[in-house]
């Protein structure tokens, strides 16, 4: 058992009704990339041009978008993507302080003050890059009937066990797979890398998790799982470890 290494595109959204903040912002951007071939920057003038192009399926990995904009806002625009892409990472950049909270309440990844924008946004663009670069190098190739399918860890949503039979099986953000492989080899590859043994024959990734109640676990493609009696205490640690280290 290995793990494969590779990257694909890194690919960046901005957002923001004026075109002068979407050049900035552009512009910094490119100052920090130099000449990296691997990472494509889009700009949209609206919250619905961006959601359009994600809802055909285009794959963005970092959101920089301003808050108070027409019709759909940037929070608006980070409820809608929560649970339809949970591996995005927003930052929102807007002049007004007291957005802050409610960004942080649906995960947006930083806030970013205006003013502060010249000396924030290099450190957290930098900073998220090799973070997204370190999680496109984590993957498996998993094959079946003769077809091969890289699964990235952070597309994983959850692992589980397939009853009287020999298979794992991988539910991800972009379909399920299966791989003749025991439950403990997989834990053994993804221990450690955010995932959390929830009972005997589920293995739930952390980023998918959106609320905890009782002993269910709520997740981003809507399942909801039951964390067994004698791994809960445990379980609900790891989670709050987590949740508090974003």
């Amino acid at each position: 058992l290995h793990i494969l290494r590779g990257i694909d595109m890194i690919r960046i959204g901005i957002v923001d009704d004026e075109e002068i903040m979407r050049l900035k912002i552009h512009q910094c951007i490119k100052e920090i990339l130099k000449e990296q071939e691997s990472v494509e920057i889009r700009s949209y003038d609206c919250a619905e041009d961006f959601l359009e192009e994600v809802q055909k399926k285009t794959r963005f990995d970092i959101l920089f978008s301003d808050i108070q904009m027409l019709e759909m806002n940037g929070l608006e625009l980070g409820k809608r993507l929560q649970k339809d892409v949970p591996n995005l990472y927003i930052i929102y950049i807007t002049a007004y302080m007291e957005y802050a909270v409610e960004s942080y309440k649906i995960s947006a990844y930083q806030y970013i003050l205006k003013e502060d924008m010249e000396i924030r946004l290099p450190q957290i663009t930098r900073k998220l890059l090799n973070q997204i670069q370190h999680e496109y190098a984590q993957f498996r190739v998993v094959g079946t009937n003769g077809i091969q399918k890289k699964i990235y860890f952070r597309d994983i949503i959850y692992v589980y066990k397939g009853k009287e039979t020999k298979y794992v099986y991988y539910v991800t953000t972009e379909g399920e797979y299966k791989e003749r492989i025991s439950l403990n080899q997989v834990w053994e590859l993804l221990e450690g890398n955010g995932f959390l043994k929830i009972e005997r024959a589920y293995l739930v990734n952390a980023k998918h998790i959106l609320k905890l109640e009782g002993n269910k676990l709520f997740l981003s493609d809507q399942s909801q799982l039951s964390i067994s009696r004698y791994r809960l205490k445990e379980v609900k640690l790891d989670i709050a470890k987590y949740w508090g280290g974003r």
